[in-house]
């Protein structure tokens, strides 16, 4: 597929099943505009994760569909196909802390601030900005990773000629640094966490209720959803907006016959600023 085609959510979920259909390696990316971008990571045909991120490096995972459905109006969107190293890589961008943030670099000084990720042995990848130019790189334990055939995989320098000849530009004229890394130690169990929660998210429009019989303090969901998430009786909750900011905690039952809609009482509709119909994220706490 060819970078900057203008896709709609749809399109995006062919591009995704015919990576899958044909046991590709291989990541999409698109742009969201006003700095968010969306991936999405296949390897040897199957999904490895999906997410959303800003600027800030704040992200959100998601599923397939959930991804596609997000995409409402056309994209800049393409596919790279890259080596497993790198998109187990590179997938790991949702969890990773960031070490700079937009950060201007003064002529000369790049070599020492990415020296960061090789001296602390780090996990992470840096985009760098100068002039027009803007490229990524990549580290895994320490080691820059590099390819002997291959120039670069999307907007990841990968032969040693192309990030020297790169990094010599932004050497002499400098430019602008944002850079994730961690250690694989700390960031798997959270992400093995959040891959967790994804599975038992619930995407669900809220119904108020109210009147004497309603629960004043308590949510309802259909029992199959409390089936999915183990819980029965009175468990809690946590609630976020469809973007993944928080709202709360709440105590929650189940009962037949809700379907795809969260009964939540009206003043504690209001008070999270929601609305009737809205789509709320449930997740067992």
């Amino acid at each position: 597929m060819k970078e900057g085609l203008k896709m709609v959510g749809s399109d995006l979920q062919k591009a995704h099943a015919q990576l899958c259909e044909e046991m590709s390696s291989a990541y999409l990316g698109w742009d969201l505009g006003g700095g968010r971008r969306g991936y999405c990571f296949v390897q040897s045909g199957k999904t490895l994760r999906g997410f959303e991120c800003d600027s800030q490096g704040q992200c959100r995972l998601y599923d397939s569909p959930e991804l596609w459905e997000r995409v409402t109006t056309p994209v800049s969107a393409g596919s790279y196909l890259a080596p497993t190293r790198w998109l187990q890589l590179v997938s790991y961008g949702c969890v990773l802390p960031p070490l700079f943030q937009e950060q201007k670099v003064a002529p000369k000084a790049i070599r020492d601030l990415l020296s960061k990720w090789e001296s602390e042995k780090l996990h992470g990848f840096a985009t760098l900005q100068v002039g027009e130019q803007r490229a990524a790189l990549a580290w895994e334990a320490g080691e820059m990773l590099t390819d002997s055939f291959v120039t670069k995989y999307g907007e990841f320098l990968s032969s040693r000629e192309a990030i020297a000849e790169f990094l010599n530009r932004v050497h002499q004229e400098g430019g602008v640094l944002s850079g994730w890394g961690g250690s694989k130690a700390d960031f798997e169990p959270y992400l093995q966490n959040l891959h967790k929660q994804l599975e038992q998210r619930a995407l669900l429009s809220a119904k108020s209720v109210s009147g004497f019989f309603a629960a004043k303090d308590a949510l309802k969901v259909d029992s199959e959803i409390a089936k999915k998430w183990s819980r029965s009786g009175t468990f809690q909750v946590v609630v976020e907006d469809c973007e993944g900011r928080p709202l709360g905690q709440a105590k929650c039952s189940a009962a037949s016959g809700k379907a795809l809609s969260v009964e939540v009482p009206l003043k504690m509709l209001q008070g999270w600023g929601a609305a009737e119909g809205q789509k709320l994220c449930l997740y067992p706490a």
